[in-house]
């Protein structure tokens, strides 16, 4: 069966969403970072061809074996300011 295709919308909001969960709990939670990269992964090509950012975060996931949680922390917020840009 296909991934279902990530909106900007759904993304935006599991991002924010992981982030707060992140922030109470002070502490990464390693499963919601690859289900966040999962959902990534099935945004609209177009979307992440436009944005260096996301491709960045996408690179580092698929090219790194040891994600650094200082790293992945940044992930959610960086992942919301691309897809609200204007």
């Amino acid at each position: 069966m296909p991934k279902k295709t990530s909106t900007p919308n759904t993304l935006t909001r599991l991002a924010r969403a992981i982030n707060e969960s992140w922030e109470a709990r002070e502490s990464v939670d390693w499963q919601e970072a690859e289900d966040m990269i999962g959902a990534l992964q099935t945004l609209d090509r177009a979307i992440l061809d436009a944005s260096p950012d996301l491709r960045d975060i996408l690179d580092y996931a698929s090219e790194e074996d040891d994600w650094d949680s200082g790293e992945v922390a940044t992930w959610p917020t960086r992942i919301e300011a691309a897809l609200i840009q204007p």
